[in-house]
């Protein structure tokens, strides 16, 4: 667009009408644009900068860079809001014209004097809302210091710059709600502690824009803060499940410079399960904090959201913790009735809990889900669990049993299923307790099942059973050698012993 000299007045009709023109555009980068163009036409320059005032930073954001070589990795830089001539005129609220930039060291704040040697004067005046300065404009080179046209049509932009500025803020805070309402139901949909704070600390950053963030938690075994963290890179640099206490001071031994915090507390609240009963008051079980925001400062709407985001973990790591309480009672009595089992006989003695981790390995070695290890595990524990209808002169015999004594013996997987049947939380670890001396060739017991009729956790302890009944002394034996134990599951697959469970132990003990 060329700009033509005419009569004061025909100029601002001609300017006001580029304005208005200007004025309908709801993106802000083209308003922006549009507006710096029209004010280097007005003044006859050859170049512009345009920024706009993060007020909560109390800096100077270059929004638009025109006309100058090279100059255009300066968009998205920032200055303080009080640095160079830019600052003068944001804070004496007036335009300023130099006829020498060479001249005045203020200048040299803004931009080096190597990439501006070609401009010569400059026009810097602050856009103002009511009075209020909500950025700047610099034109240089100019031929016409047209003050009172400029300072008008920057006024009258500022207006449109501000309602654009709202709309795209209202338009964002939608998206962060919705994005916060994701999050919520991502961490509302997991009671693993290590994963809900993984999540937390890594949504943390995506919502509000940060470098990094950490969850700090009490450790309720002696009051020490444990630290969980989602770094800068994407890879975790914390394990979670073994972390030492971390202050937010030694963040900085990662070469990592923490210049902008925000940081909520995690409050536990009471909450009622079951029968009423005397709860403690809400206390702070740690905190959550954001570091660095990739552009700017934190606001109080960041602090808002994190708030909504605190409260909302909070909660969900008190049922977490709920859960994973009533879980380790629930593996603690298992472990406390298989030892029961075991003491029975002094030669078993600790055999329930050693099939279980063999189990739990070879489940590891296959690949299988964690709510399957988890059933593994259970159904390990509990699997001799029938040897209470087995009568003791039986189970504790030093000499090997009759005939008539190891059919009774041959009832306790039987028994043990027909005990555990009630209880609906091991419907899944049944399998275990049943099939644990069933055969693939059909000839075990007590179901006489065949291959395929054998369920995968049934022949997984089934192999570990006999691994550790063959790898420990027994009233009428000596244990065997681990290489022969092996070389006899080896030499039994497909007849005896599932294959792929075989070759699982033996991996698992890096043979």
């Amino acid at each position: 667009m060329e700009y033509t000299l005419v009569s004061g007045r025909q100029q601002l009709l001609a300017v006001l009408e580029q304005a208005n023109r200007i004025a309908s555009m709801t993106s802000l980068e083209d308003l922006l644009n549009q507006m710096l163009e029209l004010m280097i036409d007005v003044s006859g320059g050859d170049a512009g900068t345009l920024y706009l005032l993060d007020k909560e930073a109390g800096e100077l954001v270059f929004k638009v860079v025109k006309g100058e070589k090279g100059s255009q990795g300066l968009v998205g830089q920032r200055i303080k809001q009080d640095q160079g001539i830019v600052g003068v005129s944001i804070q004496s609220i007036s335009p300023i014209v130099i006829d020498d930039l060479a001249g005045d060291p203020r200048w040299y704040w803004e931009i080096s004097p190597e990439e501006t040697a070609q401009l010569k004067n400059a026009i810097t005046l602050p856009l103002l809302l009511q009075g209020k300065p909500i950025g700047a404009v610099q034109i240089f080179n100019f031929a016409r210091a047209e003050l009172e046209i400029l300072q008008l049509l920057g006024n009258r932009m500022a207006s449109e710059v501000d309602k654009v500025l709202l709309l795209e803020k209202a338009q964002r805070s939608n998206q962060r709600l919705q994005k916060l309402v994701s999050i919520i139901g991502q961490i509302g949909a997991t009671l693993d502690r290590d994963n809900l704070l993984s999540l937390l600390t890594e949504n943390a950053n995506q919502l509000l824009e940060a470098e990094r963030s950490t969850a700090m938690l009490v450790n309720p075994l002696n009051e020490e803060m444990m630290l969980f963290s989602a770094p800068p890179s994407s890879q975790a640099k914390d394990d979670a499940n073994g972390l030492e206490p971390e202050t937010p001071q030694e963040l900085q031994t990662h070469s990592f410079i923490a210049h902008s915090t925000a940081a909520v507390p995690l409050r536990a609240r009471p909450i009622s399960v079951g029968r009423e009963r005397n709860t403690r008051d809400e206390r702070v079980i740690g905190n959550l904090m954001v570091l660095n925001k990739k552009s700017g400062a934190f606001d109080s709407e960041d602090r808002q959201l994190l708030e909504i985001l605190a409260s909302q973990a909070s909660t969900v790591l008190q049922i977490a913790q709920l859960y994973t309480d009533a879980d380790q009672l629930f593996l603690d009595f298992i472990k406390v009735l298989a030892g029961a089992i075991d003491a029975k006989d002094p030669y078993t003695r600790g055999h329930s809990q050693r099939v279980s981790d063999i189990s739990v390995a070879i489940a590891q070695q296959l690949g299988m889900s964690s709510d399957a290890i988890h059933d593994v595990r259970i159904g390990s524990l509990l699997h001799d669990i029938g040897k209470i209808g087995v009568p003791d002169t039986i189970i504790t015999k030093p000499d090997q049993l009759t005939e008539a004594e190891f059919e009774i013996m041959k009832k306790h997987p039987a028994i043990g299923q027909r005990i555990m049947l009630p209880v609906h939380l091991l419907q899944n670890a049944l399998p275990a307790i049943a099939e644990h001396h069933e055969r693939l060739d059909g000839k075990g017991y007590p179901f006489g099942l065949h291959k395929d009729q054998i369920s995968p956790i049934g022949k997984i302890v089934a192999v570990a059973d006999v691994f550790d009944a063959m790898t420990t002394d027994r009233p009428y034996r000596k244990s065997m050698d681990i290489e022969a134990v092996f070389d006899h599951l080896y030499d039994n697959i497909d007849k005896l012993y599932d294959g792929d469970c075989v070759q699982a132990l033996i991996k698992s003990y890096g043979a």
